[in-house]
């Protein structure tokens, strides 16, 4: 495109004034803005001239383009051509004759296929979860019940550490192997000399073990000073049965903080400082007890009907109770077995004593019952008395 030119000044009136004609002074403002104008119209040419060119450039980009365009068919391949025209042939067909109506109801079938999959591998991963919890709450409750048994086991090394110390540790079991029975004493006991009971170190260790076992019906204290707090701890068990204390040098002071268990049924004291039982809770559930070798006083059995209300057998051989404690073991109205050996009671007693409704065996010594009453007794009772009966040193063989 070719430049547009000003337009010549042919008319007169548009041409330039002389010099120092009248015009040229006249007319200062009318040159002003003809310049102005021309300044105007030159930059619209250009500006002109700039579109026209930008046109003629996308005119050539066009112009290339298609060449392109047509040069990229034409470079195609024949077997691209066929290619593709089979592939075109082929989605035609499918198209027709209702191919892809089976393939896609083939993903239909499959999709459903895939969710029952899916429910069945949730309803697998529910179960798999509800079997891992129950093997938890198994494994918990086997931890559990595994608990006593680390429990015992530790208490079984403490004891065998108290038997290295110098005490003397042993165990039975039940016939029924209903539970244990176990004995502590001194490591070198003595009964023949009757030593005094020794202090010995761990006896609180060893008896807070024996506490820790899961099952013990009988505990046997013999030879070793024991302590209220130690007496205490030993009763603290529910489970016990058979509760020996020989030779312990207790008194009534050390029962009076104890807390009997009610499955507690023999009790034996003997040997020990025991002069009376003021002090001393109810015991309603014992119906064996052994008080020999205790050094009763005149009122020391004053109250043993009222802390042992149902005793069937009571031992006071070499207790030093007086003729005075028999109104007190009449109350004893349950009673069937009595033991009155090297005691201060003699034939007065014993005959009142042989009166008892339910007593149906009495050892005495040979001296403490003159032969006369002796006769009046085995003719009501032929089978009540036992004289010089053997000298007992535990309290029951079975304990």
């Amino acid at each position: 495109m070719s430049k547009i030119k000003p337009p010549a000044h042919t008319n007169a009136a548009t041409k330039p004034a002389q010099v120092g004609s009248p015009a040229l002074e006249a007319a200062p403002a009318t040159a002003s803005s003809t310049a102005m104008e021309h300044q105007k119209r030159l930059l619209e040419i250009q500006k002109l001239e700039l579109e026209a060119q930008k046109i003629r450039q996308e005119t050539q980009n066009l112009t290339e383009s298609r060449k392109w365009y047509w040069s990229s068919v034409r470079s195609i391949k024949l077997t691209e051509w066929l290619t593709a025209g089979a592939a075109l042939g082929l989605v035609l067909a499918g198209w027709y004759t209702g191919l892809f109506n089976a393939v896609r109801e083939r993903i239909e079938i499959e999709k459903v296929k895939l969710g029952i999959e899916k429910l069945r591998l949730e309803e697998e991963k529910t179960r798999l979860v509800g079997e891992v919890r129950t093997k938890e709450d198994e494994l918990a409750q086997a931890n559990k019940r595994y608990e006593p048994v680390a429990q015992e086991e530790a208490a079984l090394q403490e004891l065998r550490s108290a038997q290295q110390a110098g005490l003397s540790v042993s165990f039975s079991t039940l016939p029924d192997y209903s539970g244990l029975k176990v004995s502590i004493t001194h490591n070198r006991p003595n009964w023949g000399f009757l030593p005094d009971p020794q202090r010995q170190a761990g006896v609180g260790k060893a008896i807070a073990a024996v506490n820790r076992l899961r099952s013990v019906k009988g505990i046997r204290i013999q030879e070793l000073l024991l302590s209220p707090d130690e007496v205490a701890l030993i009763t603290a068990r529910d489970d016990v049965e058979s509760l020996v204390i020989e030779h312990a040098n207790i008194d009534q002071s050390a029962l009076g903080g104890v807390r009997v268990p009610k499955s507690l049924k023999r009790l034996g004291l003997g040997y020990n400082r025991i002069v009376s039982f003021d002090g001393v809770p109810t015991m309603d559930s014992v119906t064996a007890l052994d008080l020999s070798r205790n050094p009763l006083g005149r009122e020391g059995l004053e109250r043993i009907a009222t802390v042992f209300p149902k005793l069937w057998s009571l031992n006071l051989s070499n207790s030093n109770a007086p003729e005075s404690a028999v109104p007190h073991i009449e109350k004893l109205r349950e009673l069937s077995s009595l033991n009155i050996c090297g005691t201060r009671i003699g034939s007065d007693g014993i005959k009142k004593l042989s009166e008892m409704p339910n007593l149906s065996s009495l050892s005495f010594k040979q001296d403490q019952l003159t032969p006369e009453a002796a006769a009046v007794i085995r003719k009501l009772k032929p089978n009540l008395l036992t004289a010089d009966p053997p000298p007992v040193f535990r309290f029951h063989d079975e304990w």
